[in-house]
């Protein structure tokens, strides 16, 4: 296999797994407060005070700026090779 193959991998892993992580994060954020609060629907849904859209959107840019910062840590290690 060669250097560019294992690079592409390891992008595709860490691109899947904060991908991941922020959807899951999303949902279990979202599932705590439905689970806390009993006035949930309000405080999530109804707009336009409705904060679902904002947490996803946070949890997003979390995974997008955690996937930027690896895919230009596996650059710097492959202009190292």
């Amino acid at each position: 296999m060669s250097a560019k193959d294992e690079i592409r991998k390891e992008k595709v892993y860490y691109g899947t797994l904060f991908y991941f992580l922020a959807l899951a994060l999303f949902s279990i954020t979202v599932e705590i407060i439905r689970s806390t609060n009993p006035n949930h629907f309000e405080l999530l849904y109804v707009e336009p005070e409705g904060i679902v859209n904002k947490i996803f959107m946070a949890f997003a840019a979390a995974g997008a700026i955690a996937t930027f910062l690896k895919f230009r840590q596996i650059k710097k290690q492959e202009a190292v090779l």
